[in-house]
């Protein structure tokens, strides 16, 4: 089994409040080997398109500053698996369900 750090194990046997505070929810990422990490502990595992679609219907930011957002991370040239990104972003928020 992989670990990223190997004390957090020890910290976590001696602790098992930290264990039931902190109970892993998901993990974003884009990041393939850390999805599959994720995956060994059975972390859900969501990309950034898809969090900003959360943040979008959480109501904690407008369509606007969705498009913002990815406005930056395109003029980055940081869209992660720009394929599937692109699919998702045209379905979410150019689909006219927003």
């Amino acid at each position: 089994m992989l670990r990223v750090v190997p004390a957090l194990d020890q910290e976590l046997k001696r602790s098992p409040r930290l264990s039931s505070k902190f109970h892993w929810a998901s993990v974003v990422t884009d990041d393939g080997p850390m999805a599959s990490l994720a995956a060994e502990f059975e972390i859900p595992v969501a990309k950034t398109i898809d969090l900003l679609k959360i943040i979008y219907e959480e109501g904690r930011a407008s369509l606007q500053e969705i498009k913002d957002a990815v406005t930056v991370i395109e003029g980055r040239d940081d869209i992660p698996g720009p394929k599937e990104f692109w699919k998702k972003y045209s379905l979410y928020f150019e689909s006219g369900k927003c």
